[in-house]
């Protein structure tokens, strides 16, 4: 199995057994995930691996992916974080840095690979009307040729728990978001654990026109 590079020594994450922890232990409450902080530590170490990268396979259950997120609905994200973790707020500086990731979302050489629960789609995390229109977002990255996205819906039955977010780098390199910090697991039994969970939700997941109604009537029971 091919690796990814890993961040230079003395740019790298302190070890955790197998994984480890974005960040310096003096950085360790500011590596936050994945509000605020998770993305001034991303500008830090994680540049090189998502520019290096070429398949991305993605779980998320609470929230919309960044790499689909609004300006607006990433700045409520970034906000509400910030005001839990009651740390510094760079709040527009993180919505641009997370602006300028999405332009890998039209690089032909990249392929993003993406399972959603539903609950992402209904979760208040922000006011109804930005909701609504990350959801118009979210209904026009379902047509882009770099990104297979699937929902899953509350109907539909789920092999496991649909858990932590997580992704995974060219099925090399996991990254997993927490609440307080941001673990990466590079050793292959870890890696191929992550890829058989994503493999599980996937098969609970629609696609296409199924997804686009998933969306659809997300986005008409906002009333807005």
């Amino acid at each position: 199995m091919t690796r990814a590079p890993a961040p230079p020594r003395e740019q790298q994450p302190t070890t955790v057994g197998q994984g480890y922890v974005l960040g310096l232990p003096a950085l360790a409450v500011q590596i936050l995930v994945p509000g605020l902080l998770c993305d001034r530590a991303f500008r830090r170490h994680g540049r090189g691996v998502h520019t290096d990268a070429s398949v991305f396979r993605g779980w998320e259950s609470s929230m919309v992916f960044g790499i689909l997120q609004t300006p607006d609905y990433a700045r409520s994200i970034f906000t509400r974080y910030a005001e839990l973790q009651q740390s510094p707020r760079d709040t527009e500086d993180a919505v641009r840095s997370r602006m300028k990731r999405q332009e890998a979302l039209y690089d032909p050489t990249k392929r993003f690979h993406l399972t959603l629960w539903e609950a992402a789609l209904r979760a208040l995390v922000c006011p109804p009307s930005v909701l609504a229109a990350q959801l118009d977002r979210l209904s026009g990255a379902v047509g882009l040729d770099t990104v297979e996205l699937g929902i899953i819906p509350f109907s539909c039955s789920l092999k496991i728990p649909p858990a932590t977010a997580f992704w995974v780098y060219d099925d090399s390199r996991v990254i997993v978001e927490t609440w307080h910090s941001e673990l990466w697991v590079e050793d292959d039994a870890s890696v191929n654990t992550y890829l058989r969970t994503w493999n599980t939700l996937r098969e609970s997941a629609v696609y296409g026109s199924d997804a686009h109604r998933v969306i659809a009537v997300a986005r008409r029971d906002l009333n807005v």
